[in-house]
C-alpha cells in the first residue's frame, strides 16, 4: 500500500507540475512592438523597452513576457503606495496631506513641507488615480512613480491615458515649496485640513508674506482655518475674532475642550479679549486655554472673571516667577495681594 501511496504522490506532484507550466503558457503575453513606440511618439531600444519623454517627463516603459512597467522619476525619499500595499512600509514619517478621501486610501511619506507643496487639487487627483483607481498598480517608491501594465493596457489610448497620468504625478512631486504655490493652496483648497498646512509650511518657510494670506483666510468657513489665521494675521486677527464671537461661541458651546485647546495658539491679549467680550463658555474656553499658556500677567484679568481654578494652574505651572507676582486668593475670586518673595504663592485668607 505504501508504494502505491507513493505512487499517486508523485503522479499528483507530477500532474501539479504540468498544470502550473499549462498555465503559464496559456497566460496572455505582451507584444510591445516599434509601431506602437512610433505611435506613442517614444523610441523603441529594443523588444523589453521603450524610451523618451511625455508631457516633458522622462519615461521608460520596461516589458517582459507577460508584464510592463510604465515609470517616471520622482524625487528621493518620496514614498505613496496605497494603504492595502503599505503593509510592510514604515509609517512612522507618514505625512498627513489633509485630504481625508486620500489620507483614508493611500500612505504618504517623505519630506512634509515639499509634500504639501506639491500635493495641491490636481496632484492629488493624478495620485488618486494612479494609486488607487488604477486597481492598486501604481505606486511612488524608490526614486520612480511607477505604474504596472497588463496585455489589455497595450494599445495607444490605454498607454497615453497611463502616461499622462504617471508624468502628471512626477512633475507635481518635483515641485518646489515657493510661496507663490503655498499661498494658493491656503486660499483655495476645498479641504481644510490642506488649507492648514499650507499656511503652515507657508509661516515656517515664508514667514515674510504669511500675513496677507492670514488676513484673506480670516473669513475662512472652517473654524480651525480662522483660529490659525487670527494667530499669524496680528492685530487684524485679534480684531476679526473680537467683531465675529457668534461662530466662535457656537463652536465652543458643541466642543468646549476641543476649541479650548485650538484656542492655545494665540497670543495672550487675544485670549484676554475674549475673556472680556465673549459670552460666558467662550470665556471659560479662553479661560482654560490661558491656564495652559497664559503668563502671570493674565492672572488678574482671570480672577476678575472670575476663574479662579484656571488662574491658579498659571501660578502652578510657571513655579517660581519674579517677585511682585499676583497671587490668589483662597477666599473671595478676585481677591489678589503681591508675592513679596520670590516665588512664593502668597494666599489672602478672607477678613473676619
Amino acid at each position: 500500500m505504501s508504494g502505491l501511496a507513493d505512487g499517486l504522490a508523485c503522479m499528483g506532484s507530477a500532474f501539479a507540475a504540468v498544470t502550473l507550466l499549462f498555465t503559464a503558457w496559456m497566460r496572455p503575453r505582451i507584444r510591445p512592438s516599434p509601431r506602437l513606440a512610433d505611435a506613442l511618439g517614444l523610441t523603441w531600444t529594443n523588444p523589453t523597452r521603450m524610451r523618451g519623454e511625455w508631457n516633458g517627463v522622462p519615461v521608460d516603459i520596461l516589458f517582459d513576457a507577460t508584464t510592463g512597467l510604465v515609470r517616471a522619476p520622482a524625487p528621493a525619499g518620496m514614498r505613496i503606495v496605497s494603504v492595502s500595499q503599505a503593509r510592510a512600509l514604515l509609517t512612522a514619517d507618514r505625512v498627513h496631506t489633509g485630504d481625508l478621501s486620500l489620507d483614508n486610501a493611500t500612505l504618504v511619506n517623505g519630506p512634509r513641507d515639499h509634500l504639501v507643496a506639491a500635493l495641491d487639487g490636481a496632484a492629488r487627483v493624478h495620485v488618486r488615480e494612479l494609486v488607487v483607481d488604477m486597481s492598486f498598480r501604481g505606486q511612488v517608491d524608490g526614486g520612480w512613480v511607477t505604474r504596472r501594465l497588463s496585455p489589455r493596457d497595450l494599445d495607444v489610448g490605454s498607454l497615453s491615458i497611463i502616461l499622462n497620468t504617471v508624468t502628471e504625478v512626477s512633475r507635481a512631486l518635483h515641485t518646489e515649496p515657493t510661496a507663490e504655490r503655498l499661498a494658493a493652496i491656503a486660499r483655495a483648497d476645498v479641504w481644510a485640513g490642506v488649507r492648514r498646512n499650507a499656511l503652515e509650511v507657508l509661516e515656517r518657510l515664508h514667514p515674510g508674506v504669511v500675513v496677507p494670506v492670514a488676513r484673506d483666510l480670516l473669513r475662512d468657513a472652517d473654524l480651525d482655518v480662522r483660529l490659525d489665521a487670527a494667530r499669524l494675521a496680528g492685530a487684524d486677527g485679534t480684531a476679526h475674532l473680537l467683531v465675529h464671537l457668534d461662530d466662535l461661541e457656537s463652536a465652543v458651546a458643541l466642543d468646549p475642550g476641543g476649541v479650548s485647546r485650538r484656542l492655545q495658539s494665540l497670543p495672550e491679549d487675544t485670549l484676554l479679549g475674549l475673556l472680556a467680550r465673549a459670552d460666558r463658555l467662550g470665556r471659560r474656553a479662553a479661560a482654560r486655554a490661558l491656564g495652559q499658556v497664559g503668563t502671570v500677567h493674565a492672572v488678574e484679568a482671570m480672577l476678575e472673571a472670575g476663574f479662579v481654578d484656571e488662574a491658579r494652574a498659571i501660578q502652578a505651572r510657571l513655579g517660581d516667577v519674579e517677585a511682585g507676582r499676583l497671587s490668589l486668593a483662597a477666599g473671595e475670586a478676585g481677591q489678589v495681594a503681591l508675592a513679596t518673595d520670590v516665588g512664593a504663592v502668597t494666599v489672602v485668607e478672607p477678613s473676619g
